[in-house]
């Protein structure tokens, strides 16, 4: 999920609350009563878990390849602070309280506690602007049907794939296509908007 940060908040929060998040499900620990419960991950859930929350609370969850957008929205949309932490920190956080037991509450409980020790140090988790992050959406699938497309030419090539060419065949003109199809939509998306035009033609000179 493609983000900007901003500095750290001011007043130290009165509440932690550490999220672990699933495809289908966040495991939530709330330091105000020490309880753990689990939400949803859905919108509308999450957007009633979001405003419940105090004001004073500072929410920490990890990147998770995305599964984490619909909380960090709900959350930026009531107001409420959030940290999104980079996945190694916390896990070497989480070996230097000398846990090795893995479950989704312990992590939960150990986001929490992360906040709480680190919050002077951590900056808050904003949305870049939609084109921002259309363009990221865009340049990450172009990137994964590259190397798809790397590795089928890589089997075509390999002793022993001629029952299957054909096939695979198809497969890279399709790859082709949506390559070339995505690499258009990237030039159209930068020439529409002028501070991502802006920002290409800065890295063109420089390189």
């Amino acid at each position: 999920m493609p983000m900007t940060t901003k500095p750290g908040i001011a007043r130290p929060p009165g509440r932690f609350v550490g999220c672990d998040v699933g495809k289908d499900a966040i495991v939530v620990f709330d330091s105000l009563d020490g309880r753990i419960t689990s939400l949803p991950n859905e919108t509308a859930a999450l957007g009633v878990f979001a405003d419940a929350l105090d004001p004073a609370s500072l929410v920490v969850c990890e990147a998770t390849g995305g599964y984490e957008a619909a909380l960090l929205d709900a959350l930026v949309k009531a107001g409420r602070a959030v940290h999104r932490a980079d996945a190694r920190k916390v896990k070497a956080f989480i070996r230097s309280l000398g846990t090795l037991a893995k479950t989704d509450a312990i992590d939960a409980c150990a986001l929490a506690r992360y906040g709480q020790e680190r919050h002077d140090r951590l900056s808050l988790w904003q949305p870049r602007d939609e084109a921002r992050a259309r363009l990221h959406t865009l340049v990450m699938t172009r990137r994964d049907f590259v190397a798809e497309r790397v590795a089928f030419r890589n089997r075509l090539k390999a002793p022993g794939s001629e029952p299957v060419s054909q096939r695979i065949d198809h497969i890279l003109r399709v790859l082709d296509e949506e390559i070339a199809g995505i690499e258009a939509d990237i030039e159209a998306l930068i020439h529409g908007h002028a501070a991502l035009a802006q920002a290409m033609t800065t890295l063109q000179t420089i390189g």
